[in-house]
């Protein structure tokens, strides 16, 4: 991408209470930091964004009930807008949540976008994902159904599918979407005895 901003649609399906996935979309060149960008995660029934130095509850999120969002990153302000609704019209619509990124941007565009798992007890699943430069929202060619939760999708898919395989979610939708499963590399390595400091995850 040659833009400062990034947007990121999906679709996401948080099972139960506990700390579930997470996501982030990096201006770093390795895809195991997780710095310079915005660094999302689904938590008891709530999101939260992690500004470097602390967690910040965006509000709460309905669990174990497909739930659409929109995240707008930019790159030159290290600032971000998050989305939410049960539906992309009402996503799109919906007032936005302003958000910091976890430390500033260390280039000027989005070099990966990832979804990743830490010490998750919550599953989750991510659907029909869209990445795209700008911030307005992109026209789709086909418009979505209103309503995600048809009865054949909540009750066959998630018996198809293993959580660990939709947490990998990202992989061949673009190449700027990268999944990352596990523990970050590098510098961004968590243990339990660096937890406080890196964030928790």
């Amino acid at each position: 991408t040659k833009e400062s901003i990034t947007s990121v649609e999906f679709w996401i399906y948080v099972k139960g209470g506990g700390r579930s996935i997470n996501l982030k979309a990096t201006s770093a060149d390795n895809i195991g930091e997780n710095n310079g960008g915005p660094y999302i995660n689904w938590n008891a029934g709530m999101t939260r964004f992690y500004d470097g130095a602390a967690w910040n509850e965006m509000g709460k999120f309905d669990t174990d009930k497909w739930k659409y969002v929109r995240v707008v990153s930019d790159f030159k302000k290290s600032e971000f807008q998050f989305f939410a609704g049960d539906s992309r019209d009402l996503a799109l619509n919906s007032k936005a949540i302003q958000g910091k990124f976890r430390n500033a941007a260390l280039g000027p565009v989005c070099k990966f976008v990832v979804f990743y798992i830490w010490a998750v007890t919550a599953p989750a699943y991510v659907d029909d994902l869209l990445v795209y430069e700008g911030a307005d929202a992109v026209d789709l060619a086909v418009e979505q159904l209103p309503d995600k939760l048809t009865t054949i999708w909540t009750t066959i898919k998630p018996r198809m599918i293993s959580s660990e395989a939709m947490m990998k979610a990202a992989v061949g939708f673009l190449s700027v979407v990268k999944p990352l499963t596990g523990m970050p590399v590098g510098p961004e390595i968590e243990t339990p005895n660096n937890m406080g400091v890196q964030e928790n995850g």
